[in-house]
């Protein structure tokens, strides 16, 4: 059996900018498919940081950028 890793990490955001990472992703989501909406994303939002809710966070190992 051949294992391997990947070259990005996956976790749940905690920090702020981790937050704020996820926003940026998020709004370029949103944005792909209508650009008007896309920067509505861009913020955090309450309910990112609620009781009951994971923000899961992908990096590239190399860049550490969010991706």
């Amino acid at each position: 059996m051949e294992t391997g890793t990947f070259g990005f990490s996956v976790r749940v955001a905690a920090a702020d900018r981790d937050f704020s990472d996820a926003c940026v992703v998020r709004a370029a989501a949103y944005g792909h498919h209508d650009p008007e909406i896309g920067p509505k994303f861009g913020d955090t939002d309450t309910l990112d940081q609620a009781e009951g809710v994971a923000v899961f966070l992908c990096r590239d190992k190399d860049s550490g950028q969010c991706i």
